[in-house]
């Protein structure tokens, strides 16, 4: 990469050179991380064939929606309230252990849901319910990934995008060496092994490492029940309304698997799943920018709105012009690295990698949503969209076609997010603001 030309490129477009770097390093650092995710699932999807890499997706995807139900949106919160109270040492304290205390309890509450429904949930979308077991892997995967999920966002709060980049790295590393591990030993190797060995085992270190880190940063983990009652009060009160965006936003993404896999079958997720992979590089490069730019929105003062609008359309362009290249390359190493069998999933890469850049682009302005404390519109946007979704998925998937189904994915997805930042403008163009 021409790093030269990526700088004048950043002055030219008059990008801060420290939001650059920090969402560079974490950009790097998510790119080691997707790339041993797609390695993997592009050895599993060439060595155990279809059936197996279909169940192993549904049950990624699993742990995925759960991993969304456990944040129930105390994240943004969290980096929200966080900043609003930096000068009062005793109120952000309190909001970093409330967190910190919900996510333990959701991580919890996921390993004895996942015992108790496995069965049901096998059932229901893998079709066999003796695989019980793996989807109660699923499900506690999510409660763990969702802790991880609390350590990220704490190191976000307190803007250390480096200890992000590098706990990322080393979770990338540490899933290689134990799926590198399994496959010594290919006769013995399950789903939930590999479920473990991918997502779940290697986050062991890190979040040692990040709760002592957090340690650090609060001293001890006592809080009194009068600042816990506080602070967990107004979390929830604000997380509220982004769980139900975010988690309805989630939802629209995992309903499209489970409507294919209820619907079609485990062959059809593969193909879908196939696709989707390579989409997830454009996540990649999303979650860096979003993950700097939100807690820099966070303190943005309300006037300033405008100013970041223009910066936001002068910068469009260039986004464009990045996602058709990333698209054309990885068109070509798609066709390189699955072979024929997955020549159908060409197609669906196309269409979802267009609609993830498009909402993405227009994202990064109804983010804006928190900068004027108006979480609920990402809530009734996003349970809109996945609502209407639904409804147009399962008739398309029963009738039509599986390419249907993704097409009507995108269209929601894209009119979701204009129809959030039309209501997000005309928001920031009324006097003053309400709080939630």
């Amino acid at each position: 990469m021409n790093f030269t030309l990526v700088r004048t490129l950043v002055t030219r477009f008059d990008v801060p050179q420290s939001f650059f770097n920090n969402v560079a390093c974490i950009m790097i650092a998510n790119a080691v991380n997707n790339a041993t995710i797609f390695a993997t699932n592009i050895i599993i999807a060439r060595m155990y064939g279809q059936d197996f890499f279909g169940v192993f997706s549904i049950a990624v995807n699993i742990a995925l929606l759960t991993l969304s139900v456990s944040e129930f949106g105390m994240n943004y919160s969290m980096i929200r309230l966080y900043k609003k109270y930096l000068d009062d040492p005793v109120k952000s304290r309190a909001v970093l252990l409330t967190n910190f205390y919900f996510k333990s309890f959701m991580l919890l509450f996921l390993i004895g849901l996942g015992i108790a429904f496995g069965q049901i949930l096998a059932a229901v979308l893998m079709h066999d319910a003796e695989r019980w077991m793996l989807a109660a892997v699923a499900i506690a995967s999510g409660g763990i990934l969702g802790l991880w999920s609390f350590i990220r966002a704490f190191f976000q709060a307190v803007e250390r995008f480096k200890a992000i980049a590098v706990q990322t790295i080393i979770y990338a590393l540490l899933r290689m060496s134990l799926l590198g591990t399994l496959l010594l030993w290919q006769n013995t190797t399950s789903e939930e092994l590999l479920l473990l060995a991918v997502y779940s085992l290697p986050l062991t270190l890190i979040l040692w490492w990040g709760i002592a880190q957090l340690k650090h940063r609060v001293n001890i983990f006592q809080i009194g029940s009068h600042d816990l009652i506080s602070a967990g009060s107004e979390c929830i009160r604000y997380s509220s309304w982004i769980a139900m965006g975010s988690v309805s936003f989630v939802l629209i993404q995992q309903s499209l698997i489970f409507i294919v896999s209820i619907i079609g079958g485990v062959k059809e997720v593969a193909l879908l799943s196939a696709g989707l992979v390579f989409t997830a590089v454009f996540s990649l490069i999303n979650d860096a920018i979003c993950q700097v730019l939100f807690s820099k929105l966070a303190g943005l003062p309300r006037n300033r709105i405008g100013e970041y609008r223009r910066r936001l359309l002068r910068l469009t362009p260039l986004f464009a012009l990045g996602s058709l290249v990333i698209i054309v390359a990885l068109s070509a190493t798609m066709l390189l690295l699955l072979g024929d069998k997955y020549t159908k999933s060409l197609p669906i890469f196309w269409i979802s990698s267009i609609g993830t850049a498009l909402t993405a682009c227009m994202g990064y302005y109804s983010m804006v949503m928190h900068t004027i404390q108006r979480p609920q519109i990402g809530a009734y946007v996003n349970f809109s969209t996945l609502v209407c979704f639904c409804l147009c998925g399962v008739v398309l998937m029963k009738y039509v076609s599986l390419i249907s189904v993704v097409v009507a994915y995108v269209v929601a997805l894209a009119t979701g997010e204009l129809v959030k930042s039309i209501l997000v403008n005309r928001a920031v163009l009324e006097p003053g603001g309400t709080e939630v």
